[in-house]
């Protein structure tokens, strides 16, 4: 148990720092999704204040460091936290998810008396979805005869089903793949019980018959035994009964193939790939690519038809044109 520190700065708090305690509180509730994710935020944090203050920390002990400072100082703790990220070259989406998993505890923190302050670092600014279109169809092909080329039947079944659900197979999203257990795929019904970002209902989605049958290919290999539907995979393709393949993995997973092939594929990247054939197989019907992608928001969907259909690139065009038209003009 982590050490009760009392706070000094400020007005004196009604309560004793319990950083145990705070982070007890701050994890209920959440999704199984952002509870994953935040708490993976927090141990980065607490490995880099570890680095900073030049001492190893646990989770706990980042927080009641981090906490027991004055406001001034714990802000800028935080903003050197920040600037580390960006010279690291992380993305602005991670940056921006790590400091909002501070402040929410810090919020909570005041709520329940532990300190007396928020903390007021800002996000880094981020264009969002710059980028769209994800690989182009043939990128896609090539990535499925490379997962089904590999020697290890496991790896192949399993790879092959993971990247059919990222993309054109369902759109889903990295931690909604991985955190889905073998009780959430119905093969007889030909669908699959995902836990949405933003939901804390699971909601059955439809698969198609060949993405099923891909599904139903790796579970042969997978075995029955209740637990995460995509396992970790040992020497030989072996598969780790029990041992649920994480994020970070199906990452790396992509990372290699795309190196043999020769470029950059993400996990986000088959998701807008899946995305941009939905618009284009409706004609642009935002609503009903909001069903398969499972956006909150038409908003987004509308920055994907957009992309899609490069308007900016169009009305450029034109207005060039128009300008060429009058140098054209002025020779005459």
């Amino acid at each position: 148990m982590t050490a009760l520190v009392p706070l000094t700065h400020g007005p004196v708090a009604p309560r004793l720092l319990d950083a145990d305690r705070l982070i007890e509180r701050w994890r209920e509730g959440r999704s199984p999704q952002t509870l994953r994710a935040y708490s993976n935020d927090l141990r980065h944090f607490a490995g880099w204040l570890g680095r900073f203050v030049g001492t190893s920390l646990s989770t706990a002990e980042a927080v009641t460091t981090l906490l027991a400072k004055p406001q001034g100082e714990a802000n800028e703790i935080v903003r050197a936290y920040r600037s580390a990220m960006i010279e690291q070259g992380l993305s602005p989406s991670t940056i921006n998810r790590r400091l909002s998993a501070l402040r929410s505890l810090v919020a909570l923190g005041k709520e329940l008396g532990f300190v007396t302050f928020d903390l007021a670092t800002r996000n880094v600014r981020a264009e969002a979805y710059r980028d769209t279109r994800g690989p182009e169809p043939d990128a896609m092909v090539a990535l499925i005869q490379q997962a089904l080329a590999h020697p290890h039947k496991p790896k192949a079944a399993r790879d092959v089903a993971i990247f059919l659900l990222l993309g054109y197979g369902r759109a889903l999203r990295r931690g909604e793949v991985v955190e889905l257990d073998l009780e959430h795929f119905d093969p007889r019904g030909s669908r699959l019980s995902v836990l949405r970002k933003g939901n804390r209902e699971r909601k059955w989605l439809s698969l198609d018959p060949l993405v099923t049958g891909k599904l139903r290919a790796w579970v042969a290999l997978r075995g029955k035994e209740p637990g995460p539907l995509f396992l970790q995979l040992g020497k030989g393709g072996r598969v780790l009964a029990g041992r649920r393949l994480s994020g970070d993995g199906v990452h790396k997973i992509l990372e290699t193939v795309g190196t043999k092939l020769g470029g950059v594929i993400r996990p986000h990247g088959l998701r807008h790939a899946a995305i941009t054939a939905a618009l284009d197989e409706t004609n642009g019907n935002v609503r009903a690519a909001r069903e398969f992608s499972g956006h909150a928001s038409i908003e987004v969907l509308l920055r994907y038809d957009d992309n899609r259909k490069d308007v900016g690139g169009e009305v450029a065009s034109k207005v060039i044109r128009r300008l060429a038209k009058l140098f054209e003009d002025a020779k005459d």
